[in-house]
């Protein structure tokens, strides 16, 4: 896969973990994510989203919630230990 597909499909993978979060988190408006490589290579890159979710639907909420679903069933999401920090 090409460095700029590579990019553009974490980016978009990215978005939907912070979807899922948002499944997890439903009172928080904003959720931020970070991607990175998590092996020790010479070549690293950074990925970041803000999800703005202060408007959600209740159709962004479902759809946030089939993408976790799908995830689950492909083996893309598994138990977490989910940290917070309140500001």
């Amino acid at each position: 896969m090409s460095d700029e597909n590579y990019r553009r499909v974490r980016r978009e993978m990215l978005y939907d973990y912070c979807a899922i979060a948002k499944t997890d988190f439903p009172q928080f408006p904003f959720v931020i994510g970070v991607a990175h490589e998590s092996s020790d290579t010479d070549y690293g890159s950074e990925d970041f989203v803000l999800l703005d979710s202060s408007n959600w639907t209740d159709e962004d909420f479902s759809a946030a919630l089939q993408t976790k679903h799908e995830y689950q069933a492909i083996g893309l999401l598994k138990e977490r230990t989910i940290f917070q920090k309140i500001f």
